[in-house]
């Protein structure tokens, strides 16, 4: 590797002594850390070293006799995977507090990784609200399924056990809606309207009442 090659070359120690591996049962963990480290550094100084060298700590158990050897051994990079990262494109319905004002149809395209909280911010921005002002909501047969918590990762609205669910953000009063709650009557569309897609636009009836845990 590249690296390699710089540190050999700008490597300061030109002859490099004999040192053994240190192990402990990991009762001295620190000490032997910094015995490790001073053992590295009496064979490796450039400023390769300085800058990117560090110590991973490995712990290997015994199935049979249980005994313990844990070491310090150094590294210049770390492996790591890169998570497939996801584009969440829906719509969901923006039903206003107001009864006055009209329910409005609006599609989001938010990362996977993203929580729901980004969700909220977007929610916000759009409709110049705050995003503490409403809740979001998944509803499935004029019943709530779930209202997810900001911390919750976007990736939930892709979870096989909410097909069928519509997202809606309802703007209430603080802390109207609790996760388990449900009511039978809380979402009545006019029964004119033969789909969901029928709503875009259309006023929408919300019970202000405090839900009642079933």
């Amino acid at each position: 590797m590249l690296l390699d090659g710089l540190h050999e070359d700008l490597n300061r120690v030109r002859k490099k002594p004999l040192v053994p591996v240190l192990e402990s049962e990991g009762n001295y963990d620190l000490e032997a850390s910094r015995e490790s480290w001073k053992n590295h550094l009496k064979r490796n100084q450039s400023v390769i070293v300085d800058m990117m060298h560090g110590l991973y700590k490995s712990t290997v158990k015994c199935p049979d006799c249980n005994c313990v050897s844990v070491t310090f051994e150094p590294y210049m990079n770390i492996s790591l995977p890169i998570p497939e990262i996801r584009l969440i494109q829906k719509q969901f319905f923006w039903v206003p507090f107001d009864p006055s004002k009209r329910c409005v149809l609006q599609s989001f395209s938010i990362k996977s990784h993203k929580q729901i909280n980004h969700l909220k911010e977007v929610i916000g921005e759009a409709f110049k609200v705050n995003k503490h002002s409403f809740d979001v909501v998944l509803i499935q047969d004029d019943k709530i399924r779930r209202i997810l918590p900001k911390y919750e990762l976007m990736s939930v609205l892709n979870n096989a056990a909410l097909a069928g669910t519509t997202i809606f953000a309802f703007e209430i009063e603080p802390q109207a809606l609790k996760e388990s709650y449900r009511h039978p009557n809380f979402f009545k569309p006019s029964q004119e309207f033969t789909k969901i897609g029928d709503l875009e636009g259309q006023p929408m009836a919300i019970k202000k009442a405090r839900l009642v845990s079933s």
